[in-house]
């Protein structure tokens, strides 16, 4: 469209210049006109200037001859005569040049005024081109209209399309929100009925546990302090935990985060309490699977652990004083604000497991894996951490008091200063130290670096 009026408006000044140019060429034709009235009027002129020297001279020449006749001539009256002829065949000379010049001048005016006839019908020739031209642009700008208006309808249509597809957008979202509402609904279901099929595998428990309390009587009875179960019963035990899986429950009137099994703890809290010796009580955590257990607050004072399989299972805010954990899996398991001092986690597998605000103090983590865990704000004064794998390991604001790093794999181990570790007991032959921290430790406190350490 922009186009279109700047073509438009190029055309209008071309036909305003074609206009005074031809008007200039009229008025040029008009001077030529007056020009050769001009001329025409002037070569009368000489015509009759001729005719008149003509006449004289012929009268002169009659008067010449009259006084010839009748008397002598003298020289002088010879000689003004001779004078007088040749000063009109002069002036004759000169008005016939004048005359041939202006004869050649009227051609070269005759030629002009050709000229400017060709080039006004070239111009006329032109302004028509001009005049079709501009018809063609007006039907153009005519048919752009027309696009244009269809463009408008076309565009209202989108607009109302867009509208329509907003409002069934809506509509699917509401859709959405009560599919995911019935999905909700559905999995709460799903977990009822699944933890109404798990309460069947409480008679079966209730029956193990009359066949532990028959095993343990006649133990008692023999006068024994700790008591073992027969390995078949192990079996029974390790089939019924194996049968109670994880799920999530009901917290109020949401389904709980993450997939637990309450039940696994509860049989794991009833085992520790059944006074079973060492040996019984390695057989199953050897055999008993402990997975997702739910021990959130337990009371797991000096329990025997070692070996168990607690791979995410819920510890938090438990309470494990001085429990032996040795080789224990604890990957990903929740251990936030448990007291685990004094504790035995002697290569114990604590990968991902989070332990912030935990109480390790004086805990045995010697050659443990603590790779990607997280130990923010966690107490680890005096823990033995020899040899331990802290790759990735999260030690944001712990307190390392007195903590033996000693051969300690620092591998990208993350949010650790070197204030933090001034106060530790030992850092002899730790491994992948930032090389900054390093530097300002080893010039601070040189002995961090010793066998001895600092005492």
């Amino acid at each position: 469209m922009f186009r279109t009026t700047k073509r438009k408006l190029r055309l209008r000044k071309l036909e305003q210049e074609l206009k005074a140019r031809q008007e200039a060429l009229e008025q040029r034709e008009s001077e030529l006109e007056e020009l050769k009235k001009q001329m025409t009027s002037k070569d009368g002129a000489i015509t009759r200037q001729l005719e008149q020297q003509r006449a004289e001279f012929q009268q002169l020449k009659e008067r010449l001859e009259k006084v010839s006749a009748a008397r002598s001539v003298t020289f002088w009256e010879i000689a003004i005569a001779a004078i007088g002829l040749l000063v009109a065949i002069l002036v004759g000379w000169q008005v016939y040049e004048q005359t041939g010049h202006m004869s050649k001048q009227t051609v070269h005016m005759d030629l002009q005024t050709q000229h400017i006839g060709n080039q006004t019908s070239h111009m006329k020739d032109q302004t028509g081109y001009m005049k079709d031209q501009t018809e063609y642009i007006d039907n153009q700008t005519k048919i752009l209209h027309r696009q244009e208006s269809l463009f408008v309808s076309q565009n209202r249509l989108f607009e109302k399309q867009n509208m329509s597809i907003a409002s069934q957008l809506e509509v699917d979202r509401a859709q959405n929100k009560l599919m995911e509402k019935q999905n909700d609904m559905m999995d709460v279901e799903v977990e009822l009925l699944e933890s109404d099929r798990r309460s069947s595998l409480v008679i079966l428990m209730a029956s193990i546990l009359d066949q532990m309390d028959s095993e343990i009587n006649v133990q008692r009875e023999r006068g024994d302090t700790l008591f073992s179960l027969s390995d078949p019963l192990i079996g029974r035990i390790a089939g019924l935990s194996k049968g109670f899986k994880p799920y999530r429950y009901l917290e109020g009137d949401t389904l709980s985060a993450k997939p637990v099994s309450p039940e696994r703890g509860q049989l794991l809290l009833m085992l520790l309490n059944s006074r079973l010796g060492s040996v019984t009580m390695k057989k199953i955590c050897g055999r008993v699977n402990f997975k997702y257990a739910l021990l959130k607050g337990a009371n797991l004072w000096r329990v025997d652990l070692r070996r168990s399989n607690l791979v995410e299972s819920d510890l938090s805010g438990a309470y494990l004083r001085e429990s032996d954990l040795s080789d224990a899996h604890l990957r990903e398991s929740d251990l936030r604000e448990s007291d685990l001092s004094r504790a035995y986690l002697r290569r114990a597998f604590l990968r991902q497991a989070n332990l912030s605000e935990a109480n390790l103090w004086g805990a045995n983590l010697r050659q443990a894996n603590l790779s990607e865990a997280h130990l923010r704000k966690a107490d680890l004064r005096q823990a033995n951490l020899m040899r331990a794998n802290l790759w990735k390991t999260d030690l944001r604001q712990a307190d390392l008091i007195r903590a033996n790093f000693s051969g300690a794999d620092f591998e990208e181990t993350r949010n650790y200063t070197a204030k933090q570790l001034i106060p530790v007991y030992s850092l002899y032959n730790c491994k992948n130290l930032d090389p900054k921290i390093e530097a300002q430790l080893r010039k601070e406190k040189p002995c961090l670096f010793t066998q001895e350490g600092c005492r």
